[in-house]
């Protein structure tokens, strides 16, 4: 029976049977698969740290059956252990697999969000960064790689020119000008800067998004149109944002 080699990051882990996991392993190579670590669970296991979530290393599987794989063994590069010391970087983080386990398809490689979730888990765990503006990068970029990037160059209906008061259709995927906007009755108004920046990041290598300074009322604009987009294009509201949301709020509170 033939190994396969791939570099994966753990999105979830859940018990089975007595001594077992199966983990929702997002490989760079495979997209995202099911995996069967047996007796991980027990003390003494050399898997117990290669099936905890956000996990991070080189997995060696051979084929089970159907789609599930077998963990033979796992040369862990990264656990991202220090999320797990800050409540709020810890609940962006897993609002982002959340969003990572909705988005990649089983079986179905996806090399630039593989990359993507890595930096931002990367980021959150070892840089100064906001996480709110780490989580907005990656709603905004992850939008870009599957499909789904929002349309802001100009009017997504009338391809006129952005000025006056705009706003943002879930609905239609973009920016509506002045005149185009009451068009979609559901449709959010938004600032220019709300605009600039949303093109900014949606433009810009993730490395470099430290160079970004958002103000509260842009932050409340980009969340409020990210999370309606997102819940539009994926048919789902995510409980982990709100979450996400709710630890931002009470850390705010506590300074």
């Amino acid at each position: 029976m033939s190994l396969i080699k791939t570099h994966g990051l753990v999105l979830k882990s859940i018990d089975y049977g007595e001594a077992d996991k199966i983990i929702t392993l997002f490989s760079n190579n495979l997209g995202k698969i099911q995996v069967l670590a047996k007796g991980s669970r027990r003390p003494k296991s050399r898997l117990m740290t290669a099936i905890q979530t956000f996990c991070l290393g080189e997995y060696v599987l051979f084929k089970g059956k159907g789609s599930l794989y077998i963990l033979s063994q796992c040369d862990v590069q990264q656990t991202f252990y220090n999320l797990r010391t800050n409540l709020e970087r810890l609940s962006a983080a897993s609002y982002i697999l959340n969003l990572c386990r909705e988005v990649v398809q089983e079986q179905e490689a996806n090399t630039l969000l593989f990359t993507l979730t890595v930096s931002c888990l990367n980021l959150l765990c070892y840089s100064h960064i906001q996480p709110s503006i780490i989580v907005t990068a990656f709603e905004v970029k992850m939008l870009g790689v599957i499909g789904y990037r929002p349309h802001t160059v100009s009017c997504v209906l009338c391809s006129g020119d952005l000025k006056g008061q705009i706003a943002f259709s879930a609905g239609l995927g973009g920016v509506v000008c002045s005149s185009c906007r009451f068009k979609d009755p559901h449709s959010l108004k938004i600032s220019h800067g709300t605009l600039n920046t949303l093109r900014y990041i949606q433009d810009t290598d993730i490395k470099k998004i430290s160079r970004i300074k958002i103000n509260e009322s842009t932050m409340n604009e980009l969340d409020r149109i990210l999370t309606l987009f997102i819940a539009r294009r994926l048919e789902k509201i995510f409980k982990s944002k709100d979450f996400m949301k709710t630890v931002f709020g009470d850390l705010k509170k506590e300074v």
